[in-house]
């Protein structure tokens, strides 16, 4: 089985994408090093509630979205 760290970078990446930002734009956009951010997602840093909620803040959700999101791919 996959770990989180993967399962939640995977995620981000697609809502990332939807949004239209690359990595580099979503990184400047939410104030991470474009290197860390890479990390998140290719799930290799376990990030901060603190991080996970300036993460949902700049895809303009509520971290409720993302852990459904989350669940759900728990479930496929």
């Amino acid at each position: 089985m996959e770990n989180i760290e993967k399962r939640f970078g995977r995620i981000l990446r697609r809502l990332r994408e939807e949004k239209g930002f690359t990595q580099e734009q979503f990184a400047h956009h939410v104030n991470i090093d474009r290197s860390y951010y890479g990390q998140i997602e290719r799930g290799e840093v376990a990030i901060t509630i603190a991080k996970l909620e300036s993460l949902a803040s700049g895809l303009e959700m509520q971290l409720s979205q993302i852990f459904g999101s989350l669940e759900k791919k728990e479930v496929q």
